[in-house]
């Protein structure tokens, strides 16, 4: 295209990107969108976004009065689409026999560990089923879970409580070592376990992880007090002078 309209929303742009020069222009990145720019032919114009339509990814290129030949490749395009969703849905392998890159393998890890937990299996089986009128009626393991009975879901063979997994016994110090990565002490690694994952005593356990770790007992801060530094007492008025913050000639 030799020429063309660049329609934009936001009216200061529009002297920037017609009239101004390089030299005039001094926000840096106003001068690195101007650069980039420059290879084009364009005249820039502001309407209110009140006004402008709202594109969408299959409505990039549109024609007036479509042709047979159009209707057909949009019938075609229609079909792989939905064959993408579909695929995308059922997490079926991809063509060439790999595995789905949409398929989240520590899901699939933690929903294989949940269908061999014993407790993962009662508690999905009390979910399903309803749990007991009484808390003593319940499976010895689920007693931890009673209290959160009406937070708990089963999900795609998942057991979630609100917005956090609940992690099978077996994967549960792999999941702390995770937590606990980056070594950022009880309180943080605590608040991100609370935001993810659930167990019965979480966050004993994230505590007991953590104040067990070496490196973070390495590195720990020394809470000793410093004895406090005293100097000889003035003979004269002004013989010395303390300041916190000081700056001369």
């Amino acid at each position: 295209m030799q020429q063309f309209e660049v329609m934009a929303d936001h009216r200061p742009l529009i002297p920037i990107l017609n009239s101004k020069s390089m030299a005039d222009i001094e926000n840096p990145r106003l001068q690195c969108l101007r650069e980039r720019l420059s290879q084009f032919n364009f005249v820039a114009t502001w309407r209110q976004g009140k006004l402008h339509a709202i594109p969408d990814a299959l409505s990039r290129a549109l024609v007036d009065g479509p042709t047979p030949d159009d209707e057909e490749a949009e019938q075609d395009v229609s079909h792989q689409i939905a064959s993408m969703v579909a695929r995308l849905i059922s997490g079926v392998t991809v063509t060439d026999g790999g595995a789905s890159p949409f398929r989240d393998v520590l899901l699939s890890e933690l929903r294989a560990a949940a269908e061999e937990d014993p407790e993962m299996i009662a508690l999905k089986d009390a979910i399903l089923t309803g749990f007991s009128g009484h808390r003593t009626q319940l499976h010895p393991l689920l007693g931890p879970y009673w209290g959160l009975r009406d937070c708990l879901v089963v999900d795609d063979g998942l057991v979630v409580c609100g917005r956090r997994l609940v992690i099978p016994q077996c994967l549960r110090r792999a999941t702390l070592q995770k937590l606990h990565a980056s070594h950022q002490g009880v309180e943080r690694t605590t608040r991100r376990a609370r935001q993810a994952v659930y167990w019965p005593r979480v966050d004993q356990d994230m505590a007991n992880f953590i104040g067990a770790c070496s490196k973070c007992q390495l590195h720990l801060h020394s809470q000793q007090k410093e004895p406090m530094m005293t100097e000889k007492a003035p003979s004269r008025v002004f013989e010395a002078v303390s300041v916190d913050y000081f700056a001369w000639a």
